[in-house]
């Protein structure tokens, strides 16, 4: 099952887990309590939704869609498009496929060539803005 992202309606703060849609176009997130034995459904901000990539940065965290990364002295945006993640510069032009076949260890790659996350598009939306001097 793959796990997703959004900010929650009530309060801003981010809810992971699983995400519900209904046919009113509303979304939630479906997150297990801390003991694991609940799910909790959170109301999220639909343009927040984001879907973890599977990869993580050389920190170890988790990298979704809308996230915000360093690579080299650049800074790029995650994106979802064409049925891929994608590495995006802030005019949305596509620079690289977030793909590597089976064994490649992607993950490996990512994090010795030293791609971060340094934030996403919904809280530091002016992160991309300094790429565009």
């Amino acid at each position: 099952m793959s796990e997703l992202r959004g900010k929650r309606c009530d309060n801003g703060n981010w809810a992971k887990g699983s995400l519900l849609c209904w046919k009113d176009g509303a979304r939630h997130i479906c997150e297990k309590d801390s003991d694991s034995t609940h799910l909790t459904r959170h109301s999220v901000r639909n343009r927040t939704v984001g879907q973890y990539t599977g990869l993580k940065d050389k920190n170890g965290n988790k990298i979704f869609a809308g996230d915000v990364v360093r690579f080299g002295d650049d800074i790029y945006q995650i994106v979802f498009a064409d049925a891929c993640f994608w590495i995006s510069d802030p005019n949305n032009h596509y620079s690289m496929e977030l793909h590597i076949p089976i064994g490649m260890g992607l993950d490996d790659i990512l994090g010795r060539c030293g791609l971060e996350v340094i934030g996403n598009i919904h809280d530091d939306p002016d992160l991309l803005k300094a790429n565009d001097g």
